[in-house]
Formats: C-alpha cells, structure tokens, sequence
C-alpha cells in the first residue's frame, strides 16, 4: 500500500512531466512537418493523459451487479452490455447477442418441428 500513496502524491510531479514531454513532442513535430505548422494545426493538438490506478479492478462485483440489474428488470440488457468492463466495441456485442438469440430461437424452432412430424408407429 505504501508505494501506492507514494505514486499517487507524486502524481503532479510526474503530471508536469508528462506535459513537458507531449511539448517537447509538439516542437519535434513543428519541425519535422512544417506545413502543419504553418497551419497551426500542431498547437491546436489536445493531448491528455489519465494516471490509472495500479491495482486491478474488481470486475466481477461490476458483473455481479449488471446481471442482477439485467434479471430484476430494472436495466435492459443493453443497458448492461454498455456498462460491461470486458465489451470493447457495444454495437459489436449489441449484434452478436441478436444474431446468437435468433440463431436460438431457430433451433427451438426446429426441434418443435421434429417432434411435430415425427413418425407415430
């Protein structure tokens, strides 16, 4: 724990860092891309950074929770898809979940079908 509350009172030491390097970054650029510069397109350039925690997140209390959400009918499974640490792209996942529920709703199709005709002896 220690040498996490040292990272974190450290962090505006390395934040001032951090800004001096994506400038010095910006001056490299003006040089090696003179056309941008005349622009002024290098400047206008917003450039961040974010210091995440070292620690992993506990995810499966974040899963935990959108599955009971999702069940008890007071979040919609998009809802859940879009505040899912794991889903990356959403729309993706959105997709693949409908295609899997109507490759489903096809099997059970055709299993009612089998036992529809199936011979009787």
């Amino acid at each position: 724990m220690a040498p996490l509350l040292k990272a974190k009172n450290h962090q505006d030491r390395y934040g001032e860092l951090i800004d001096r390097e994506i400038n010095l970054i910006k001056a490299v650029m003006k040089v090696l891309f003179p056309k941008l510069d005349s622009d002024g397109k290098i400047d206008l350039l917003d450039i961040s950074y974010e210091f995440a925690s070292p620690m992993p997140d506990d995810v499966l209390d974040d899963l935990t929770n959108i599955k009971t959400a999702v069940e008890a009918g007071v979040l919609s499974i998009e809802g859940g898809v879009r505040q899912n640490p794991l889903v990356e792209n959403h729309g993706q996942e959105l997709e693949r979940l409908a295609q899997e529920k109507a490759q489903e709703q096809q099997r059970q199709q055709n299993l009612r079908l089998m036992d529809i005709t199936e011979p009787t002896f």
